[in-house]
Protein backbone atom coordinates (compact mmCIF):
# COMPACT_ATOMS: atom_id res chain seq x y z
CA UNK A 1 0.00 0.00 0.00
CA UNK A 2 2.84 2.38 0.86
CA UNK A 3 4.50 1.74 -2.47
CA UNK A 4 1.53 1.83 -4.87
CA UNK A 5 -1.19 3.84 -3.13
CA UNK A 6 0.21 7.32 -3.74
CA UNK A 7 -1.39 10.57 -5.00
CA UNK A 8 -0.28 9.89 -8.56
CA UNK A 9 -1.67 6.32 -8.67
CA UNK A 10 -4.29 4.82 -6.38
CA UNK A 11 -4.06 1.13 -5.58
CA UNK A 12 -7.05 -1.20 -5.18
CA UNK A 13 -6.54 -4.79 -4.05
CA UNK A 14 -9.46 -6.03 -6.12
CA UNK A 15 -8.03 -4.40 -9.24
CA UNK A 16 -10.37 -2.92 -11.84
CA UNK A 17 -13.19 -5.36 -11.08
CA UNK A 18 -14.46 -3.51 -8.02
CA UNK A 19 -14.12 -0.16 -9.79
CA UNK A 20 -16.30 -1.50 -12.62
CA UNK A 21 -18.83 -2.62 -10.03
CA UNK A 22 -18.85 0.89 -8.57
CA UNK A 23 -19.59 2.36 -12.00
CA UNK A 24 -22.34 -0.21 -12.63
CA UNK A 25 -23.91 0.54 -9.23
CA UNK A 26 -23.88 4.26 -9.94
CA UNK A 27 -25.55 3.75 -13.32
CA UNK A 28 -28.13 1.42 -11.77
CA UNK A 29 -29.03 3.97 -9.07
CA UNK A 30 -29.42 6.70 -11.68
CA UNK A 31 -31.64 4.52 -13.88
CA UNK A 32 -33.74 3.54 -10.86
CA UNK A 33 -34.11 7.26 -10.01
CA UNK A 34 -32.25 6.87 -6.73
CA UNK A 35 -29.48 8.92 -5.18
CA UNK A 36 -26.15 7.02 -5.51
CA UNK A 37 -24.69 6.30 -2.08
CA UNK A 38 -22.23 3.96 -0.33
CA UNK A 39 -20.84 2.80 -3.65
CA UNK A 40 -17.55 1.47 -2.25
CA UNK A 41 -19.09 -0.50 0.59
CA UNK A 42 -21.85 -1.88 -1.64
CA UNK A 43 -19.37 -2.88 -4.32
CA UNK A 44 -17.15 -4.61 -1.75
CA UNK A 45 -20.18 -6.45 -0.37
CA UNK A 46 -21.23 -7.63 -3.85
CA UNK A 47 -17.75 -8.88 -4.67
CA UNK A 48 -17.40 -10.56 -1.28
CA UNK A 49 -20.84 -12.21 -1.18
CA UNK A 50 -20.92 -13.55 -4.73
CA UNK A 51 -17.54 -15.29 -4.63
CA UNK A 52 -17.93 -19.04 -4.30
CA UNK A 53 -16.08 -20.64 -2.70
CA UNK A 54 -14.68 -17.84 -0.58
CA UNK A 55 -11.10 -16.68 -0.95
CA UNK A 56 -8.88 -16.86 2.12
CA UNK A 57 -9.24 -13.73 4.23
CA UNK A 58 -5.48 -13.22 4.56
CA UNK A 59 -5.08 -12.73 0.79
CA UNK A 60 -5.24 -9.05 -0.12
CA UNK A 61 -4.54 -8.91 -3.86
CA UNK A 62 -7.48 -10.83 -5.30
CA UNK A 63 -7.90 -9.35 -8.79
CA UNK A 64 -6.44 -12.36 -10.62
CA UNK A 65 -8.22 -14.82 -8.36
CA UNK A 66 -11.67 -13.72 -9.53
CA UNK A 67 -13.63 -14.32 -12.71
CA UNK A 68 -16.51 -12.14 -13.88
CA UNK A 69 -19.12 -14.65 -15.03
CA UNK A 70 -22.37 -14.04 -16.91
CA UNK A 71 -25.27 -16.00 -15.46
CA UNK A 72 -28.99 -16.01 -16.24
CA UNK A 73 -29.81 -14.13 -13.04
CA UNK A 74 -26.97 -11.62 -12.98
CA UNK A 75 -23.26 -10.92 -13.11
CA UNK A 76 -21.31 -12.97 -10.60
CA UNK A 77 -17.74 -13.28 -9.32
CA UNK A 78 -16.38 -16.81 -9.16
CA UNK A 79 -13.28 -18.26 -7.60
CA UNK A 80 -11.03 -18.89 -10.61
CA UNK A 81 -9.43 -22.05 -9.17
CA UNK A 82 -12.80 -23.57 -8.38
CA UNK A 83 -14.16 -22.80 -11.85
CA UNK A 84 -11.07 -24.24 -13.54
CA UNK A 85 -11.14 -27.46 -11.57
CA UNK A 86 -14.89 -28.05 -11.87
CA UNK A 87 -15.42 -26.77 -15.44
CA UNK A 88 -18.56 -24.84 -14.58
CA UNK A 89 -18.07 -21.94 -16.99
CA UNK A 90 -17.22 -21.58 -20.65
CA UNK A 91 -14.66 -19.07 -21.90
CA UNK A 92 -14.74 -17.17 -25.21
CA UNK A 93 -11.99 -14.61 -25.41
CA UNK A 94 -12.16 -12.79 -22.09
CA UNK A 95 -15.83 -13.55 -21.49
CA UNK A 96 -17.02 -16.31 -19.15
CA UNK A 97 -20.58 -17.63 -19.05
CA UNK A 98 -22.58 -20.41 -17.41
CA UNK A 99 -24.85 -23.02 -19.03
CA UNK A 100 -27.94 -21.14 -17.84
CA UNK A 101 -26.70 -18.01 -19.57
CA UNK A 102 -25.98 -20.03 -22.71
CA UNK A 103 -29.59 -21.30 -22.65
CA UNK A 104 -30.85 -17.73 -22.29
CA UNK A 105 -28.64 -16.49 -25.12
CA UNK A 106 -29.69 -19.38 -27.39
CA UNK A 107 -33.39 -18.70 -26.85
CA UNK A 108 -33.22 -14.95 -27.35
CA UNK A 109 -31.05 -15.18 -30.48
CA UNK A 110 -33.43 -17.68 -32.09
CA UNK A 111 -36.57 -15.76 -31.17
CA UNK A 112 -35.19 -12.42 -32.40
CA UNK A 113 -33.64 -13.82 -35.62
CA UNK A 114 -30.09 -12.96 -34.62
CA UNK A 115 -30.79 -9.23 -34.16
CA UNK A 116 -28.23 -8.49 -31.47
CA UNK A 117 -29.64 -5.10 -30.46
CA UNK A 118 -32.92 -6.73 -29.48
CA UNK A 119 -31.12 -9.66 -27.87
CA UNK A 120 -28.91 -7.39 -25.74
CA UNK A 121 -31.95 -5.45 -24.52
CA UNK A 122 -33.88 -8.60 -23.67
CA UNK A 123 -30.99 -10.14 -21.72
CA UNK A 124 -30.38 -6.86 -19.87
CA UNK A 125 -34.04 -6.79 -18.85
CA UNK A 126 -33.88 -10.44 -17.78
CA UNK A 127 -30.78 -9.89 -15.65
CA UNK A 128 -32.04 -6.64 -14.10
CA UNK A 129 -35.43 -8.17 -13.28
CA UNK A 130 -33.63 -10.83 -11.20
CA UNK A 131 -32.45 -8.06 -8.87
CA UNK A 132 -28.93 -7.71 -10.26
CA UNK A 133 -27.64 -4.20 -9.57
CA UNK A 134 -24.62 -4.55 -11.84
CA UNK A 135 -26.40 -5.45 -15.09
CA UNK A 136 -24.42 -2.68 -16.79
CA UNK A 137 -21.39 -4.96 -16.75
CA UNK A 138 -22.96 -6.78 -19.70
CA UNK A 139 -21.34 -5.87 -23.04
CA UNK A 140 -23.08 -3.13 -25.00
CA UNK A 141 -21.35 -3.77 -28.32
CA UNK A 142 -22.40 -6.51 -30.71
CA UNK A 143 -18.75 -7.35 -31.36
CA UNK A 144 -18.54 -8.75 -27.83
CA UNK A 145 -21.69 -10.85 -28.24
CA UNK A 146 -21.12 -12.50 -31.62
CA UNK A 147 -18.19 -14.67 -30.41
CA UNK A 148 -20.45 -16.04 -27.67
CA UNK A 149 -23.26 -16.65 -30.16
CA UNK A 150 -20.88 -18.43 -32.52
CA UNK A 151 -19.55 -20.56 -29.67
CA UNK A 152 -23.03 -21.53 -28.48
CA UNK A 153 -24.32 -22.51 -31.93
CA UNK A 154 -21.15 -24.46 -32.70
CA UNK A 155 -21.47 -26.48 -29.50
CA UNK A 156 -21.92 -30.26 -29.82
CA UNK A 157 -25.28 -30.13 -28.02
CA UNK A 158 -26.80 -27.59 -30.43
CA UNK A 159 -25.37 -29.34 -33.47
CA UNK A 160 -26.71 -32.66 -32.20
CA UNK A 161 -30.17 -31.11 -31.84
CA UNK A 162 -29.93 -29.81 -35.40
CA UNK A 163 -29.06 -33.27 -36.72
CA UNK A 164 -31.99 -34.75 -34.79
CA UNK A 165 -34.38 -32.26 -36.43
CA UNK A 166 -33.00 -33.00 -39.90
CA UNK A 167 -33.24 -36.74 -39.25
CA UNK A 168 -36.87 -36.28 -38.25
CA UNK A 169 -37.52 -34.58 -41.59
CA UNK A 170 -35.87 -37.48 -43.40
CA UNK A 171 -38.05 -39.95 -41.50
CA UNK A 172 -41.16 -38.15 -42.74
CA UNK A 173 -39.87 -38.07 -46.38
CA UNK A 174 -39.57 -34.29 -46.43
CA UNK A 175 -36.91 -34.51 -49.14
CA UNK A 176 -39.10 -36.31 -51.69
CA UNK A 177 -39.84 -32.98 -53.35
CA UNK A 178 -37.68 -29.90 -52.81
CA UNK A 179 -37.73 -26.38 -54.21
CA UNK A 180 -34.59 -24.31 -54.73
CA UNK A 181 -34.18 -20.62 -55.44
CA UNK A 182 -31.45 -18.01 -54.94
CA UNK A 183 -31.53 -14.43 -53.71
CA UNK A 184 -28.83 -11.78 -53.89
CA UNK A 185 -30.04 -8.67 -52.07
CA UNK A 186 -28.72 -9.61 -48.63
CA UNK A 187 -25.27 -10.27 -50.14
CA UNK A 188 -24.83 -6.71 -51.41
CA UNK A 189 -23.72 -5.41 -47.99
CA UNK A 190 -20.93 -7.96 -47.44
CA UNK A 191 -17.61 -6.26 -46.73
CA UNK A 192 -14.71 -6.86 -49.09
CA UNK A 193 -16.87 -7.62 -52.12
CA UNK A 194 -17.61 -5.47 -55.13
CA UNK A 195 -21.08 -5.70 -56.59
CA UNK A 196 -19.79 -4.66 -60.02
CA UNK A 197 -16.36 -6.17 -60.64
CA UNK A 198 -14.75 -9.28 -59.19
CA UNK A 199 -11.33 -7.70 -59.67
CA UNK A 200 -12.23 -5.03 -57.14
CA UNK A 201 -13.10 -7.62 -54.47
CA UNK A 202 -10.84 -8.81 -51.70
CA UNK A 203 -12.14 -12.35 -52.29
CA UNK A 204 -11.52 -14.56 -55.27
CA UNK A 205 -14.47 -15.44 -57.49
CA UNK A 206 -14.86 -18.82 -55.80
CA UNK A 207 -14.62 -17.49 -52.23
CA UNK A 208 -17.06 -14.60 -52.60
CA UNK A 209 -20.71 -14.80 -51.52
CA UNK A 210 -22.95 -13.44 -54.27
CA UNK A 211 -26.08 -15.54 -53.74
CA UNK A 212 -27.94 -17.34 -50.95
CA UNK A 213 -29.61 -20.58 -52.05
CA UNK A 214 -32.74 -21.50 -50.11
CA UNK A 215 -33.90 -25.12 -50.05
CA UNK A 216 -37.42 -25.98 -48.91
CA UNK A 217 -39.02 -29.38 -48.52
CA UNK A 218 -42.28 -31.10 -49.39
CA UNK A 219 -44.25 -29.49 -46.55
CA UNK A 220 -42.41 -26.16 -46.61
CA UNK A 221 -39.64 -26.94 -44.12
CA UNK A 222 -36.51 -24.82 -44.52
CA UNK A 223 -33.88 -27.46 -45.21
CA UNK A 224 -30.93 -25.14 -45.82
CA UNK A 225 -29.87 -21.58 -46.60
CA UNK A 226 -26.53 -21.82 -48.38
CA UNK A 227 -24.20 -18.92 -49.32
CA UNK A 228 -22.83 -19.39 -52.85
CA UNK A 229 -20.42 -17.62 -55.17
CA UNK A 230 -22.61 -17.99 -58.29
CA UNK A 231 -25.85 -19.50 -59.55
CA UNK A 232 -24.36 -21.89 -62.10
CA UNK A 233 -25.36 -25.54 -62.27
CA UNK A 234 -21.97 -26.66 -60.96
CA UNK A 235 -22.03 -24.37 -57.93
CA UNK A 236 -25.65 -25.21 -57.07
CA UNK A 237 -24.92 -28.93 -57.30
CA UNK A 238 -21.89 -28.68 -55.03
CA UNK A 239 -23.78 -26.54 -52.51
CA UNK A 240 -26.62 -29.05 -52.28
CA UNK A 241 -24.22 -31.98 -52.07
CA UNK A 242 -22.26 -30.42 -49.20
CA UNK A 243 -25.36 -29.55 -47.17
CA UNK A 244 -27.47 -32.69 -47.47
CA UNK A 245 -26.96 -36.09 -45.91
CA UNK A 246 -26.72 -39.32 -47.87
CA UNK A 247 -30.21 -40.39 -46.79
CA UNK A 248 -31.65 -37.04 -47.83
CA UNK A 249 -30.05 -37.24 -51.28
CA UNK A 250 -31.53 -40.69 -51.81
CA UNK A 251 -35.05 -39.32 -51.21
CA UNK A 252 -35.08 -36.48 -53.75
CA UNK A 253 -37.32 -37.32 -56.72
CA UNK A 254 -38.62 -33.93 -57.83
CA UNK A 255 -37.14 -30.43 -57.79
CA UNK A 256 -38.98 -27.15 -58.38
CA UNK A 257 -36.91 -24.21 -59.62
CA UNK A 258 -37.22 -21.13 -61.83
CA UNK A 259 -34.36 -21.99 -64.21
CA UNK A 260 -34.94 -25.62 -65.16
CA UNK A 261 -32.61 -26.82 -67.90
CA UNK A 262 -31.15 -30.11 -69.19
CA UNK A 263 -27.73 -29.03 -67.91
CA UNK A 264 -29.02 -28.48 -64.38
CA UNK A 265 -30.86 -31.81 -64.48
CA UNK A 266 -27.69 -33.59 -65.61
CA UNK A 267 -25.60 -32.11 -62.80
CA UNK A 268 -28.20 -32.73 -60.10
CA UNK A 269 -28.67 -36.33 -61.23
CA UNK A 270 -25.07 -37.00 -60.19
CA UNK A 271 -25.91 -36.39 -56.51
CA UNK A 272 -29.59 -37.40 -56.44
CA UNK A 273 -29.75 -41.03 -57.64
CA UNK A 274 -33.58 -41.22 -57.90
CA UNK A 275 -34.19 -37.74 -59.36
CA UNK A 276 -36.92 -37.94 -62.01
CA UNK A 277 -37.64 -34.40 -63.18
CA UNK A 278 -37.32 -30.64 -62.75
CA UNK A 279 -40.38 -28.40 -62.83
CA UNK A 280 -40.64 -24.68 -63.54
CA UNK A 281 -42.23 -22.36 -61.02
CA UNK A 282 -45.75 -21.36 -62.23
CA UNK A 283 -45.74 -18.20 -60.10
CA UNK A 284 -42.59 -16.79 -61.70
CA UNK A 285 -44.27 -15.65 -64.93
CA UNK A 286 -46.97 -13.55 -63.15
CA UNK A 287 -44.25 -11.96 -61.02
CA UNK A 288 -42.32 -10.92 -64.13
CA UNK A 289 -45.58 -9.68 -65.67
CA UNK A 290 -46.18 -7.43 -62.66
CA UNK A 291 -42.70 -5.93 -62.96
CA UNK A 292 -44.17 -3.84 -65.78
CA UNK A 293 -46.93 -2.52 -63.50
CA UNK A 294 -44.69 -1.66 -60.55
CA UNK A 295 -45.73 -4.87 -58.75
CA UNK A 296 -49.40 -3.93 -58.75
CA UNK A 297 -52.18 -6.36 -59.57
CA UNK A 298 -54.02 -5.59 -62.80
CA UNK A 299 -56.86 -7.39 -64.61
CA UNK A 300 -54.28 -8.89 -66.94
CA UNK A 301 -52.03 -10.15 -64.14
CA UNK A 302 -55.03 -11.62 -62.29
CA UNK A 303 -56.02 -13.50 -65.46
CA UNK A 304 -52.44 -14.74 -65.87
CA UNK A 305 -52.32 -15.93 -62.25
CA UNK A 306 -55.51 -17.90 -62.87
CA UNK A 307 -53.91 -19.47 -65.94
CA UNK A 308 -50.73 -20.44 -64.11
CA UNK A 309 -52.55 -21.66 -60.99
CA UNK A 310 -54.04 -24.49 -63.05
CA UNK A 311 -50.60 -26.13 -63.08
CA UNK A 312 -51.00 -26.75 -59.33
CA UNK A 313 -54.42 -28.38 -59.58
CA UNK A 314 -55.06 -32.07 -59.21
CA UNK A 315 -57.63 -34.27 -60.98
CA UNK A 316 -58.27 -37.42 -58.96
CA UNK A 317 -59.53 -39.20 -62.07
CA UNK A 318 -56.16 -38.86 -63.82
CA UNK A 319 -52.70 -40.29 -63.25
CA UNK A 320 -49.27 -38.91 -64.07
CA UNK A 321 -49.05 -40.80 -67.37
CA UNK A 322 -52.12 -38.91 -68.61
CA UNK A 323 -49.72 -36.09 -69.49
CA UNK A 324 -47.05 -38.39 -70.88
CA UNK A 325 -43.61 -39.13 -69.42
CA UNK A 326 -41.60 -36.58 -67.45
CA UNK A 327 -39.87 -34.03 -69.65
CA UNK A 328 -36.11 -34.24 -69.23
CA UNK A 329 -34.94 -31.90 -72.00
CA UNK A 330 -35.56 -34.11 -75.01
CA UNK A 331 -34.61 -31.97 -78.03
CA UNK A 332 -36.81 -34.02 -80.38
CA UNK A 333 -40.04 -32.72 -78.80
CA UNK A 334 -41.62 -29.94 -80.85
CA UNK A 335 -44.92 -28.11 -81.03
CA UNK A 336 -47.33 -29.46 -83.62
CA UNK A 337 -48.73 -27.28 -86.39
CA UNK A 338 -51.84 -26.13 -84.50
CA UNK A 339 -49.80 -25.27 -81.40
CA UNK A 340 -47.26 -23.33 -83.47
CA UNK A 341 -50.02 -21.32 -85.16
CA UNK A 342 -51.60 -20.52 -81.80
CA UNK A 343 -48.23 -19.53 -80.36
CA UNK A 344 -47.69 -17.15 -83.27
CA UNK A 345 -50.94 -15.40 -82.30
CA UNK A 346 -49.26 -14.42 -79.03
CA UNK A 347 -46.52 -12.66 -80.93
CA UNK A 348 -48.91 -11.15 -83.53
CA UNK A 349 -51.63 -10.37 -80.97
CA UNK A 350 -54.05 -11.44 -83.68
CA UNK A 351 -56.73 -13.35 -81.75
CA UNK A 352 -60.14 -11.71 -81.96
CA UNK A 353 -61.48 -10.14 -78.79
CA UNK A 354 -64.68 -12.19 -79.08
CA UNK A 355 -62.78 -15.45 -79.13
CA UNK A 356 -60.50 -14.25 -76.31
CA UNK A 357 -63.48 -13.33 -74.12
CA UNK A 358 -65.04 -16.74 -74.72
CA UNK A 359 -61.82 -18.46 -73.67
CA UNK A 360 -61.56 -16.35 -70.52
CA UNK A 361 -65.15 -17.03 -69.49
CA UNK A 362 -64.80 -20.76 -70.12
CA UNK A 363 -61.59 -21.08 -68.11
CA UNK A 364 -62.02 -23.47 -65.17
CA UNK A 365 -59.57 -22.51 -62.46
CA UNK A 366 -60.18 -25.62 -60.35
CA UNK A 367 -58.94 -28.05 -63.00
CA UNK A 368 -55.44 -28.70 -64.38
CA UNK A 369 -54.43 -28.22 -67.98
CA UNK A 370 -55.03 -31.27 -70.12
CA UNK A 371 -53.46 -30.21 -73.43
CA UNK A 372 -50.68 -27.86 -74.45
CA UNK A 373 -52.79 -26.03 -77.01
CA UNK A 374 -55.35 -25.00 -74.37
CA UNK A 375 -52.59 -23.37 -72.35
CA UNK A 376 -51.12 -21.59 -75.38
CA UNK A 377 -54.60 -20.45 -76.41
CA UNK A 378 -55.21 -18.88 -72.99
CA UNK A 379 -51.97 -16.89 -73.29
CA UNK A 380 -53.05 -15.68 -76.74
CA UNK A 381 -56.40 -14.64 -75.24
CA UNK A 382 -54.61 -12.70 -72.50
CA UNK A 383 -52.56 -10.80 -75.06
CA UNK A 384 -55.68 -9.96 -77.08
CA UNK A 385 -57.76 -8.81 -74.10
CA UNK A 386 -55.18 -6.53 -72.45
CA UNK A 387 -53.13 -4.91 -75.24
CA UNK A 388 -52.21 -1.86 -73.16
CA UNK A 389 -50.65 -4.05 -70.47
CA UNK A 390 -48.75 -6.53 -72.62
CA UNK A 391 -47.02 -3.83 -74.68
CA UNK A 392 -45.26 -2.46 -71.60
CA UNK A 393 -41.61 -3.28 -71.00
CA UNK A 394 -40.88 -5.40 -67.93
CA UNK A 395 -37.72 -4.26 -66.08
CA UNK A 396 -35.24 -7.06 -65.61
CA UNK A 397 -35.81 -8.93 -68.87
CA UNK A 398 -36.20 -5.52 -70.56
CA UNK A 399 -38.69 -6.98 -73.00
CA UNK A 400 -42.28 -6.26 -73.82
CA UNK A 401 -44.62 -8.48 -71.83
CA UNK A 402 -46.19 -10.20 -74.84
CA UNK A 403 -42.73 -11.29 -76.01
CA UNK A 404 -42.08 -12.78 -72.57
CA UNK A 405 -45.39 -14.66 -72.84
CA UNK A 406 -44.40 -15.86 -76.31
CA UNK A 407 -41.15 -17.23 -74.88
CA UNK A 408 -43.11 -18.95 -72.12
CA UNK A 409 -45.01 -20.86 -74.82
CA UNK A 410 -41.84 -22.55 -76.12
CA UNK A 411 -41.89 -26.34 -76.06
CA UNK A 412 -39.27 -26.75 -73.32
CA UNK A 413 -40.92 -24.16 -71.07
CA UNK A 414 -44.36 -25.70 -71.55
CA UNK A 415 -43.17 -29.22 -70.83
CA UNK A 416 -41.32 -28.10 -67.68
CA UNK A 417 -44.57 -26.43 -66.60
CA UNK A 418 -46.52 -29.61 -67.31
CA UNK A 419 -44.05 -31.45 -65.07
CA UNK A 420 -45.82 -29.73 -62.18
CA UNK A 421 -48.99 -31.70 -62.91
CA UNK A 422 -47.06 -34.90 -63.56
CA UNK A 423 -45.36 -34.51 -60.18
CA UNK A 424 -48.57 -33.83 -58.28
CA UNK A 425 -50.27 -36.83 -59.86
CA UNK A 426 -47.24 -39.04 -59.08
CA UNK A 427 -47.62 -38.32 -55.38
CA UNK A 428 -50.38 -39.38 -53.02
CA UNK A 429 -53.11 -36.84 -52.39
CA UNK A 430 -52.04 -36.60 -48.74
CA UNK A 431 -48.51 -35.68 -49.80
CA UNK A 432 -49.78 -32.82 -51.97
CA UNK A 433 -51.73 -31.14 -49.17
CA UNK A 434 -48.85 -28.89 -48.08
CA UNK A 435 -46.82 -29.09 -51.29
CA UNK A 436 -45.83 -25.49 -52.16
CA UNK A 437 -46.48 -23.93 -55.55
CA UNK A 438 -43.12 -24.07 -57.31
CA UNK A 439 -40.68 -21.75 -55.57
CA UNK A 440 -43.36 -19.46 -54.11
CA UNK A 441 -42.45 -20.52 -50.57
CA UNK A 442 -38.79 -19.73 -51.33
CA UNK A 443 -39.77 -16.25 -52.48
CA UNK A 444 -41.68 -15.73 -49.23
CA UNK A 445 -38.59 -16.83 -47.30
CA UNK A 446 -36.45 -14.39 -49.29
CA UNK A 447 -38.82 -11.56 -48.41
CA UNK A 448 -38.42 -12.50 -44.74
CA UNK A 449 -34.63 -12.54 -45.12
CA UNK A 450 -34.69 -9.10 -46.72
CA UNK A 451 -36.67 -7.77 -43.75
CA UNK A 452 -34.16 -9.26 -41.32
CA UNK A 453 -31.22 -7.62 -43.12
CA UNK A 454 -32.98 -4.41 -44.12
CA UNK A 455 -31.12 -2.19 -41.63
CA UNK A 456 -27.75 -3.91 -42.17
CA UNK A 457 -25.38 -1.51 -43.91
CA UNK A 458 -22.31 -3.73 -43.79
CA UNK A 459 -21.63 -7.27 -42.65
CA UNK A 460 -18.80 -9.78 -42.71
CA UNK A 461 -18.99 -13.07 -44.56
CA UNK A 462 -18.60 -15.05 -41.35
CA UNK A 463 -21.43 -13.12 -39.70
CA UNK A 464 -23.89 -13.64 -42.55
CA UNK A 465 -23.09 -17.36 -42.57
CA UNK A 466 -23.77 -17.52 -38.83
CA UNK A 467 -27.01 -15.55 -39.12
CA UNK A 468 -28.25 -17.84 -41.90
CA UNK A 469 -27.46 -20.82 -39.69
CA UNK A 470 -29.43 -19.23 -36.85
CA UNK A 471 -32.44 -18.44 -39.04
CA UNK A 472 -32.49 -21.93 -40.54
CA UNK A 473 -32.22 -23.55 -37.11
CA UNK A 474 -35.15 -21.48 -35.79
CA UNK A 475 -37.26 -22.51 -38.79
CA UNK A 476 -36.41 -26.17 -38.21
CA UNK A 477 -37.43 -26.04 -34.54
CA UNK A 478 -40.79 -24.38 -35.19
CA UNK A 479 -41.65 -26.48 -38.27
CA UNK A 480 -40.88 -29.88 -36.74
CA UNK A 481 -42.78 -28.98 -33.57
CA UNK A 482 -45.86 -27.74 -35.42
CA UNK A 483 -45.82 -30.44 -38.10
CA UNK A 484 -45.12 -33.60 -36.13
CA UNK A 485 -46.45 -32.61 -32.68
CA UNK A 486 -49.53 -30.49 -33.44
CA UNK A 487 -51.39 -28.70 -30.67
CA UNK A 488 -55.13 -28.24 -30.33
CA UNK A 489 -54.81 -24.47 -30.33
CA UNK A 490 -53.37 -22.95 -33.49
CA UNK A 491 -50.39 -20.69 -32.86
CA UNK A 492 -48.09 -18.55 -34.96
CA UNK A 493 -44.70 -20.03 -35.77
CA UNK A 494 -43.00 -17.48 -33.49
CA UNK A 495 -45.13 -18.69 -30.55
CA UNK A 496 -44.39 -22.32 -31.37
CA UNK A 497 -40.67 -21.50 -31.47
CA UNK A 498 -40.75 -19.69 -28.13
CA UNK A 499 -42.62 -22.53 -26.42
CA UNK A 500 -40.38 -25.19 -27.97
CA UNK A 501 -37.21 -23.61 -26.56
CA UNK A 502 -38.17 -24.08 -22.92
CA UNK A 503 -36.35 -27.41 -22.59
CA UNK A 504 -32.66 -27.31 -21.73
CA UNK A 505 -30.16 -28.14 -24.44
CA UNK A 506 -27.26 -28.98 -22.11
CA UNK A 507 -27.10 -31.43 -19.25
CA UNK A 508 -24.50 -31.00 -16.52
CA UNK A 509 -22.48 -33.82 -18.00
CA UNK A 510 -22.60 -32.55 -21.60
CA UNK A 511 -21.65 -29.06 -20.47
CA UNK A 512 -18.61 -30.32 -18.54
CA UNK A 513 -17.54 -32.50 -21.47
CA UNK A 514 -17.78 -29.53 -23.81
CA UNK A 515 -15.75 -27.30 -21.51
CA UNK A 516 -13.23 -30.06 -20.88
CA UNK A 517 -12.83 -30.97 -24.55
CA UNK A 518 -12.14 -27.41 -25.58
CA UNK A 519 -9.98 -26.61 -22.52
CA UNK A 520 -12.44 -23.91 -21.59
CA UNK A 521 -9.94 -21.47 -20.15
CA UNK A 522 -7.65 -21.54 -23.13
CA UNK A 523 -8.23 -18.62 -25.47
CA UNK A 524 -10.57 -19.61 -28.27
CA UNK A 525 -9.78 -18.25 -31.73
CA UNK A 526 -12.55 -15.94 -32.89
Amino acid sequence: MTTYHVPSAQFCCSGTKQLKVVIALYDNDILMRQVPCKLLSRSAEIVRNTIFPEIQSNIMIIDKLLLVVFDHDGIKFVNADYAINNKIVRRVGNIFYTPRFAELLLREVLIYNGKMKSVMQRIAIQVASQGCEIANLLPVNGKSWWPMVEDVFASPAVQALRYVLLAELETHTEYTSISIDATLRICLSILGQSAKKDTASAYSAGDSVKRVLSVKGRTGAVLAMIPMSAETSEVVTKALSDNMSVNAKQQVKFIFCDNASPKLLTHLSTIFPVLEALALDPAHLPIVYEYSTWRKRTPGSIFLRTIMAKFNKRDNTRIASSWGPFYCGDSTDKLDKAESIMRQKILDRSMSSTRATTIQNALKGDQPWYTRIDYIESLAALVALYPSEVTRIAPGPNKQVYKILWSAAAIDRIECMFNNMRIRHSMAASECTLLPSGTASNEALHAELNRCFRSTQSIHQSTIRLKLQILCFAKLVSHTSAMYRPTIKQMASSHVLARSLVCSVWTNESWREWCDGAMSFQLIAI
